[in-house]
């Protein structure tokens, strides 16, 4: 189990890095009401990189993100 957070963590904090998503990450920080990733659930923490994957899905592929305006 703490493998599991543990890799899902590092994910999170490794597109965020990558991509310049620190802020999407607090943006979800916030709306879980929690100040990081460690006092996050493993659902939660599944969640955040759920929806970080999407977006990194959506860039790759050139399209808009599903929660944000259309970019064209």
């Amino acid at each position: 189990m703490h493998l599991r957070r543990a890799r899902a963590r590092y994910e999170i904090q490794d597109l965020a890095a990558r991509y310049g998503w620190q802020r999407e990450v607090e943006r979800d920080l916030f709306r879980l009401g929690v100040p990081s990733l460690k006092y996050l659930s493993q659902e939660q923490l599944d969640q955040v990189l759920v929806r970080l994957k999407g977006l990194e899905d959506c860039l790759q592929n050139i399209c808009d993100p599903p929660d944000g305006p259309p970019a064209r």
